[in-house]
C-alpha cells in the first residue's frame, strides 16, 4: 500500500481550470486508489470532475499512463458526438461508467451522481440553482437506465410528474406496489384511474411508468440531471441518444426502456441502415 502511494504525485495547472495528473495510474485500481487519496485528504471542490482516462479502464488499449481530472459538462459531453452512431455510443458508455463509479448521492454536488427518489426535496434544496435549469434526465435502478426524458423548461417542474405531485409516478409506485405487481395498472383503485383519463385520455404513460418503477423496487429507483440551456440542442440530443441508450440496454440484457419515441432509429447507433 504504501508503495502505490508512493507512486502518486499532484501536477496543479494553471488559469481557472485545475488539472490534476495522477502518474503510473496503470489499472482501474490504482485510480480507485488515487480517488480515495482525493477523498482522505478532503478536497471537496473536486467532487465535480470527470476522469479522463477512467472511462476507458475495462479496455486495455485505451488506458493512458496519466489520468486527467478536469472540469467537464456531461451535457456537453454527449452533444458534442450527436454526428455519429458510434462515438455517440462511447460518449454514452463513459458517461454511465463514471455515473455508476460513484457513490449513490447523499449531499452535495449533483453532477455525476444518481439521487435517490426518496431525497429530492432534498437535492432540490441543496441544488436550486440545477433544478431551475431545463435539460436531460435520466431514471434508473441500481446500474440500469429506465428512462431518458427532457424538460425545456426546469427539472423542478417537471418533476412534479415524477416526485412532487400527490399522485406522481413515484409515489403511486410506493403506495401501490402491491396491488400493481398483483394485477398491474387496470386494479389501480377507481379514483386513481378516472382522474388520470380525465387528465391524460387514452393514456396510461404514466401509470405503466409506475407499474414499471414498482417492477423494478421503488425503494432503489434514482435519477440523474444533466442541465443544459439551448432547447434546440436537448431536443437533439434526445432524438438521438434514446435509440444509443435503448441499444445498450438491449445488449446488457436488460429491459427495454420506458421511451415511446426516438427508439427506432437504431440505424443511427449502428452507423449503417437494416
Amino acid at each position: 500500500m504504501a508503495g502505490q502511494f508512493s507512486q502518486l504525485r499532484f501536477l496543479f495547472g494553471a488559469q481557472s481550470k485545475m488539472s490534476l495528473r495522477v502518474c503510473a495510474a496503470r489499472d482501474f485500481d490504482q485510480k480507485w486508489l488515487f480517488c480515495k487519496c482525493l477523498q482522505a485528504c478532503s478536497y471537496a471542490a473536486l467532487k465535480p470532475i470527470w476522469l479522463t482516462g477512467l472511462y476507458n479502464y475495462r479496455d486495455p488499449q485505451k488506458r493512458s499512463l496519466h489520468g486527467t481530472f478536469m472540469l467537464r459538462d456531461p451535457f456537453e459531453m454527449l452533444h458534442k458526438a450527436v454526428g455519429s452512431g458510434p462515438e455517440l455510443m462511447a460518449a454514452y458508455e463513459s458517461f454511465l461508467s463514471e455515473l455508476f463509479f460513484q457513490d449513490i448521492w447523499s449531499g452535495g454536488t449533483l453532477v455525476e451522481k444518481r439521487v435517490p427518489w426518496t431525497l429530492a426535496i432534498r437535492a432540490r434544496d441543496e441544488a436550486r440553482d440545477t433544478f431551475a435549469s431545463p435539460g436531460l434526465y435520466i431514471w434508473g435502478v441500481e446500474k440500469e437506465p429506465l428512462y431518458l426524458g427532457i424538460t425545456l423548461r426546469s427539472f423542478s417542474k417537471r418533476f412534479s410528474r415524477y416526485i412532487w405531485g400527490k399522485r406522481s409516478q413515484c409515489k403511486l409506485a410506493r403506495d401501490h406496489q402491491a396491488t400493481l405487481l398483483e394485477s398491474g395498472v387496470e386494479r389501480l383503485p377507481e379514483d386513481i384511474r378516472a382522474w388520470y383519463k380525465r387528465g391524460h385520455p387514452g393514456s396510461t404513460v404514466r401509470l405503466q411508468g409506475a407499474l414499471r418503477f414498482a417492477e423494478a423496487g421503488i425503494d432503489r429507483i434514482w435519477f440523474t440531471l444533466l442541465p443544459h440551456t439551448v432547447s434546440s440542442e436537448i431536443q437533439e440530443l434526445e432524438r438521438l441518444i434514446v435509440p444509443v441508450a435503448e441499444a445498450w440496454n438491449l445488449s446488457r440484457k436488460f429491459e427495454p426502456l420506458l421511451n415511446k419515441d426516438f427508439k427506432t432509429q437504431l440505424s443511427h447507433v449502428t452507423g449503417r441502415e437494416d
